[in-house]
């Protein structure tokens, strides 16, 4: 199969083309843990996938918590759900709210690849048992505690707004 990507139909409609991604299975006795990462781009080169690329490289990583490398954990990141963009994972199309995908484009670094951990990509949300163990406040506070920063999804694209880094694309 090729690689996944949007393309435009003859209808002027954009549409996915590639398999969707598949999470894997993970191992609650050893709080197994799932981690996007965001790989490094060239500095002012945008066809590296820079802030304003099409090109993100992104891929899962899973980790017991008790031995997880440092993290980024992405709070209030759900986005406006009928908004969606499709990001590459894995290789695989993965659907996630538009403001989501800005976040991650913008909050890639070109020194060094960023590991982060948001609920909306990193939980399998139909999965009943990975739901019931991973979405619930006890253990968002556990993520936030064990990061090694936490950032707020919504406020660092308020700043990029106010900085006129990107556009607005829904009114609040």
């Amino acid at each position: 199969m090729t690689a996944a990507k949007v393309a435009v139909n003859d209808q002027g409609f954009r549409e996915i083309q590639g398999e969707p991604f598949q999470y894997g299975t993970l191992d609650f006795d050893k709080e197994e843990i799932r981690f996007l990462v965001l790989e490094r781009y060239a500095a002012g080169d945008d066809n590296k996938g820079g802030p304003g690329s099409d090109l993100v490289s992104r891929n899962i990583e899973t980790q017991p918590l008790s031995h997880a490398d440092p993290f980024v954990a992405v709070r209030n990141a759900q986005g406006y759900r009928l908004l969606e963009e499709l990001i590459i994972v894995n290789g695989k199309c993965l659907v996630v709210s538009a403001a989501l995908e800005r976040f991650l484009r913008h909050f890639r670094r070109p020194d060094r690849s960023v590991r982060l951990w948001i609920r909306y990509i990193c939980v399998n949300q139909c999965n009943a048992d990975e739901m019931s163990r991973y979405w619930t406040r006890e253990f968002q506070d556990k993520m936030y505690e064990a990061a090694q920063s936490v950032v707020d999804m919504q406020r660092f694209l308020r700043d990029l707004l106010d900085r006129r880094a990107f556009e607005k694309v829904v009114d609040s």
